[in-house]
């Protein structure tokens, strides 16, 4: 377990060592946690910056328990800053259409007035974005700090029907074609994946259920005291055409049987996915535990 999600639950700000960051390609440090907070308050880091306690891994900071009260007031005072500016544009403008009077100055006065609005639309959506997050992670607890699935991830296992290869190029079997004999050998023909999902699919439909996911990951932390669990645990199911999910299992040995296979199965039973053409798809991905 890295030192930085070991900080999760408990709390980081007593525990002793500094911490480094990420800036500009080069790393920073190490610093005092305060070091990093202020930086943080006006502007000169924000919520993706990489940051990690000496000898540890680097996450963003916005994703450290200990951070996130900072990197929200952040965000605030940034958004303040930004709407600060466009008030003074607009007075700007303002002056120079009553000094200068005219057409043309009324058109510019109005065409920022504009900007003005787009720009508090825009705020206005981040910080209903910010309060929807803030209340998804407090619901979910700490795990909701880490993200469970990455699309890179996904692996979809071969299989599926025939295809012929004919010179370089792959085509499919034209419907009333006549099938070559049984036992017949053709250098052409080549078995591919008939599947018709892709890895952003998958993930879409599984981050939906990421809460459920994340109870049944939390109990088996509570049972184990929170330190068996490996970082990353294989997971593997297959999506069949009508969007129905079969044949769920974990493919660490320790957990192949037991009380989270059982709620994670449960779960799956319920997850659902559009109908899709093509074979069944055999899926295979990490979830992460946050350990």
């Amino acid at each position: 377990m890295s030192d930085i999600w070991s900080g999760i639950g408990v709390d980081i700000a007593k525990s002793e060592g500094e911490w480094l960051f990420r800036k500009g390609g080069d790393v920073h440090g190490p610093v005092p946690k305060k070091i990093i907070v202020e930086k943080l308050l006006s502007g000169e880091l924000d919520s993706e910056t990489p940051v990690a306690k000496e000898g540890g891994e680097f996450h963003p900071v916005g994703r450290i328990k200990i951070f996130v009260p900072h990197v929200q007031q952040a965000q605030k005072l940034a958004a303040q800053r930004s709407a600060g500016r466009v008030r003074r544009i607009v007075m700007a403008i303002v002056l120079l259409a009553l000094a200068g009077g005219g057409v043309a100055g009324y058109f510019i006065y109005e065409a920022h007035e504009r900007k003005k609005v787009e720009a508090d639309q825009i705020l206005r959506a981040k910080l209903e974005e910010q309060e929807r997050l803030k209340k998804e992670r407090e619901s979910l607890g700490d795990l909701a700090l880490v993200k469970l699935f990455d699309e890179s991830d996904v692996v979809i296992k071969g299989g599926g029907s025939p295809v012929k290869k004919i010179g370089s190029k792959i085509r499919k079997p034209v419907p009333g074609e006549k099938k070559p004999p049984s036992g017949a050998s053709d250098e052409g023909e080549k078995s591919v994946s008939s599947c018709e999902r892709g890895p952003g699919d998958i993930v879409k439909v599984l981050m939906k259920n990421a809460a459920l996911l994340t109870v049944c990951v939390n109990e088996e932390k509570k049972k184990d005291g929170g330190n068996l669990l490996p970082a990353k645990l294989g997971i593997e199911f297959v999506v069949r055409p009508d969007g129905k999910v079969v044949d769920f299992g974990i493919s660490d040995r320790h957990y192949r049987t037991g009380m989270l296979k059982n709620c994670m199965t449960k779960v799956f039973q319920r997850v659902s996915y559009p109908a899709a053409g093509g074979s069944n798809c055999p899926i295979a991905i990490p979830i992460t535990t946050g350990n």
